[in-house]
Order: structure tokens, then C-alpha cells, then sequence
């Protein structure tokens, strides 16, 4: 049975919840895509510097931060938005 809110939103409170959420996916796709990006370069921006079990860590936590957000939109009845790129 799903959990009532204890508080309901109002507009502002969603839109603000909803584009911080979107902001922080956003942050989260930037960091695994450094994560699994091995760069070529002799000038790298990041440095590989995790091991293999390191790595798996930072992946797990990424996922969990990702369904905690899904949770909390879900109980404040907000829809996940897709980014519809113009053509």
C-alpha cells in the first residue's frame, strides 16, 4: 500500500523537487560517464585512479541515490518528465 504524504506540495514545491531531481541525475550521468571513460589523452581531466571493486562501489551508490530520487517523486505523486529533444 503506498504512503500517503505526510505534506502535500504545492506548484512551486513539485516543479523546484522535480528539476532538482532532473539536476542531479544529470550530475550522476556526468560522473559515471567519467567513471567508465578511459581517456587516451597524455593531458587527462580525470584521473583513473579507482580500482575494479572501487568502481563497482561508486556504481552501486549511483543507483541507490537514482531509486532513492524515483521514491520521492513517487510519494509526491510527481511524474518522471523525458527530455523531448527537438529535431
Amino acid at each position: 500500500m503506498r504512503d500517503t504524504p505526510r505534506y502535500a506540495l504545492n506548484e512551486h514545491q513539485k516543479r523546484h523537487l522535480r528539476a532538482s531531481s532532473q539536476e542531479i541525475d544529470r550530475l550522476l550521468t556526468e560522473a559515471e560517464t567519467i567513471l567508465n571513460t578511459a581517456s587516451q589523452s597524455p593531458f587527462p581531466a580525470y584521473s583513473d585512479d579507482l580500482t575494479p571493486a572501487q568502481r563497482k562501489v561508486v556504481q552501486d551508490y549511483i543507483a541507490r541515490l537514482r531509486t532513492q530520487l524515483v521514491r520521492a517523486l513517487y510519494h509526491f505523486n510527481l511524474k518522471r518528465h523525458r527530455t523531448v529533444l527537438p529535431e
